[in-house]
């Protein structure tokens, strides 16, 4: 995130405006992402989920969180995780950002897994659109009770809906 200024501006912009109280990101590796949610709007709840292969994750929730910022990581694949800690924290999020694994399946688990629990009136960010099975994933998925917003011109290729019901 921290390379794409107009994208990050408005991810900060998107979470300034909603403020949301829980947020679920799926995707935390170094933490570019969690960070700009959690700067736009320092009162949320941030729960991460991410495989954790890459070293940066833990130091970057550690730094989130020696700066006040309410955040959980929860390891391991999102295809598994995700299910498993929804059935037991049930509560809805009014944001969602969906930026895990972009290969075969995995972005489509990753969507459907999680819609469910996005608040009415909340916003769900799929980002790299472009980019692996994260297109076709997208398409499989009813989005009849969303609202797609307007994205201005930035760096990356996302799709952004609003639950209506």
């Amino acid at each position: 995130t921290g390379k794409y200024e107009k994208y990050q501006d408005y991810l900060y912009e998107l979470v300034s405006e909603l403020k949301p109280n829980r947020i679920l990101e799926v995707g935390f590796n170094a933490g570019h992402s969690a960070c700009c949610f959690l700067n736009a709007y320092p009162n949320t709840e941030l729960v991460s989920f991410d495989i954790c292969r890459h070293g940066t994750e833990q130091p970057g929730v550690e730094a989130l969180q020696n700066n006040g910022f309410n955040i959980t990581l929860i390891e391991g694949d999102s295809v598994e995780t995700i299910p498993s800690y929804l059935e037991e924290n049930s509560d809805k999020f009014d944001f969602i950002f969906i930026d895990g694994c972009h290969r075969g399946e995995h972005p489509y688990y990753d969507i459907i897994n999680t819609i469910p629990y996005l608040s009415i009136n909340g916003i769900v960010v799929v980002d790299d659109y472009g980019i692996g099975g994260v297109a076709p994933s997208y398409k499989r998925v009813d989005w009849n009770k969303y609202e797609e917003q307007k994205v201005p011109n930035i760096e990356k290729r996302i799709k952004v809906l609003k639950k209506l019901q």
